[in-house]
């Protein structure tokens, strides 16, 4: 759900499941709980809520597009494991990527 939400926002993510409801007579009820309490949780699902941000990588001698890069794939792991959403362990975490 995290994924979907990262993807296409909250709002949109939302119009896709009362479409959903409405073309596929869908019950969505279960998505909807795990949408509540990804936010009552302060679950990170977008990079603003990443712990680290570009000027965390840049003080560690980041540039550029590698930024980027470093900072979707922290996300995509925060995403998966809400508990790496913790500033240091996230630079322990880019220091063992590979470049």
């Amino acid at each position: 759900v995290k994924k979907y939400l990262n993807k296409f926002g909250k709002i949109n993510f939302m119009y896709i499941l009362k479409i959903n409801e409405i073309l596929n007579n869908e019950d969505n009820t279960k998505i909807y709980e795990i949408i509540e309490e990804v936010e009552k949780n302060n679950e990170c699902y977008e990079l603003k809520s990443l712990s680290v941000n570009g000027n965390d990588l840049k003080a560690l001698g980041y540039k550029g597009k590698d930024i980027g890069i470093k900072l979707n794939a922290l996300l995509e792991l925060v995403i998966e494991d809400s508990e790496l959403n913790d500033k240091l362990k996230l630079i322990e975490m880019l220091n063992d990527m590979p470049i």
